[in-house]
């Protein structure tokens, strides 16, 4: 995973390396053999204006529990990188450093930022002798990644709370009005929300608020924020119809990525309903373009062209990720949420805890610092809070909590290839059905055009990360690490001995100990034996805003809204 951000401009003397660091020259330019060199390479960074104005950190992170993330590569920069020196930087870590090393990388994290998504995308359109493939021609599905050849397949990830705080500036941004069928999603459905008496929104996420603030995007988005759009029979009050349909597709899709008790197929399951239901709603959108030109439009009426390559890419990413699992690390449990950038985010918080406003040689001199104060964290030597007038920031839960064996073995359940296509019409199903709900127009033949969105960008962009840690010191409760801290080569030897004692725990497993994993299989058995005209369910309960079916002894549903569906 990576990401950039903001340096002090400064040039230091680097005794340890010996030479001047805190420029975008190489080593060898700026080594200094003699005082008087000093001078002479001063002025040649100054002529050439190198003076570097921002970091980029590549972090890894090993996907097994209790293995922190390592930092393998700070390179400085003018903070103007398009995506063509991003992509280089990429192919020089996938093509030459990690066949070298024996690591296989299977996916590459960011926060979304255009530039880094065009460097993504330069990555899997690598043309390489094999590819893995996702593929469904009726509902023109067609989902692939590269596999480099000792390194493995590789899947573009962009970061989930990323996502989710780019789907509430949505509606809150005043830029587009979010327009379906019969309704639409507005600001101030937010301000009804957060007038009701039991709401569980502070005034604060919707009026002055901080767009970054993760606590507000996470309330936003969650099941008890969206029970509050229904009435006491689970029925859509009047009026929140669109945006109910909205906050339930957008937290579909993250909590695909972020909830840590549900199985791989589940999550294909809520990805590929929101990647559906999104191209529904751009269908419809550019269907009423071609009457109404001179009202309705993509620009005024839908997500802006980044925001849906990001929320497709990540429906897309969930999918193959899973079968890169399934093919290539089927022992591994399926741990999605160290699939994201978050890491780094946490890294360049703490370095700011630190120190807010470091150059390169200070960063630099940081790195063992930042290891203890992140190692401190997790063992719960040192704690964070926050003062109750500071609501924004970052809150990170990078760091997975303890997982039995049950967990581990339910995020083992794999879906074949014919699971997975009938995964994709039970979604589609879904999403026409809530498309319906909210008056989108359907296309005659089932299956859409799938727009792909051409981003072009001249400059890079770059925020000052910020940080704030108090969810990770909140949420360590469950962390048993080790108190010594790994480095790159014992971290990769740890998970080769993990690797090791899961395969042969495979083989020891008893029968009944695996109650969530039967009900896995039973869920999969499910869907491979499901009639494509049976997969929506719609049964009532005065209970629950959702429809729930009854697999064997397993109480797991495709979830759809019952009467929120009438």
């Amino acid at each position: 995973m990576t990401d950039n951000t903001k340096l002090k401009s400064r040039l230091r003397y680097s005794p340890t390396l010996g030479c001047i660091v805190g420029s975008v020259l190489s080593k060898e330019e700026t080594t200094i053999n003699v005082y008087s060199d000093i001078p002479n390479i001063i002025n040649k960074i100054k002529s050439e204006k190198a003076i570097a104005k921002d970091v980029r950190v590549y972090i890894l992170q090993i996907p097994l529990p209790k293995f922190p993330p390592v930092v393998i590569a700070l390179i400085p920069n003018k903070g103007n990188d398009n995506s063509k020196t991003i992509s280089q930087l990429h192919k020089k870590l996938i093509q030459e450093i990690a066949p070298q090393l024996g690591i296989h990388i299977l996916s590459i994290g960011s926060d979304g930022a255009i530039t880094e998504f065009q460097a993504q995308q330069s990555i899997i359109d690598i043309q390489t002798s094999k590819r893995l493939f996702i593929r469904e021609p009726s509902l023109n599905i067609h989902f692939s990644c590269p596999v480099f050849d000792n390194v493995g397949p590789i899947v573009r990830v962009q970061d989930p709370k990323h996502a989710k705080k780019t789907a509430r500036n949505a509606i809150i941004s005043g830029a587009r009005l979010l327009t379906f069928g019969t309704s639409s999603v507005r600001y101030d459905h937010f301000l009804t929300l957060i007038n009701q008496h039991d709401s569980i929104m502070y005034k604060n996420d919707v009026i002055k608020l901080d767009k970054q603030d993760d606590a507000a995007a996470y309330r936003s988005f969650c099941s008890a924020n969206f029970k509050q759009c229904l009435t006491h029979e689970f029925r859509v009050k009047e009026g929140m119809e669109g945006f109910a349909v909205y906050i339930f597709v957008m937290g579909e899709l993250i909590d695909s990525y972020l909830n840590r008790n549900i199985s791989p197929v589940e999550r294909i399951r809520m990805a590929l309903t929101s990647y559906f239901f999104l191209h529904l709603w751009r269908f419809h959108i550019e269907t009423l373009h071609q009457k109404y030109s001179n009202y309705v439009s993509i620009r005024q009426n839908f997500l802006s062209d980044q925001s849906f390559a990001i929320f497709t890419s990540l429906c897309e990413s969930m999918v193959l990720l899973v079968k890169a699992h399934r093919d290539y690390y089927p022992q591994m449990p399926f741990l999605h949420w160290l699939h994201k950038s978050e890491s780094c985010e946490h890294f360049f918080g703490v370095a700011r805890q630190i120190n807010s406003d470091f150059d390169f040689s200070e960063l630099i001199q940081m790195l063992p610092k930042i290891s203890q104060y992140t190692k401190a964290l997790r063992n719960k030597k040192l704690s964070f809070n926050k003062e109750r007038s500071v609501r924004e920031g970052y809150l990170f839960d990078y760091t997975s909590d303890e997982l039995d064996k049950l967990s581990i073995d339910k995020l083992r359940l794999w879906p074949d290839d014919e699971q997975i296509l009938k995964i994709i019409q039970h979604s589609r199903c879904l999403a026409r059905d809530l498309a319906e709900y909210v008056g989108i127009i359907q296309p005659s033949d089932i299956s859409i055009e799938i727009f792909v969105p051409q981003i072009f960008v001249e400059s890079h962009e770059v925020d000052v990360s910020s940080s704030s840690i108090e969810k990770q010191s909140n949420e360590s409760n469950n962390e048993n690490i080790d108190n010594e801290e790994y480095d790159l080569s014992s971290a990769i030897g740890e998970a080769s001995s993990e690797m090791r004692r899961i395969i042969i725990e495979t083989g020891n497993e008893e029968q009944d100990s695996n109650n969530n994993f039967i009900k896995g299989h039973s869920q999969l058995n499910e869907i491979s034996t499901g009639r494509r005209g049976t997969i929506v369910q719609n049964s009532k309960n005065a209970n629950s805003p959702f429809s729930w079916k009854m697999v064997g002894n397993c109480e797991k549903c495709c979830i759809t809204l019952s009467n929120f569906l009438e």
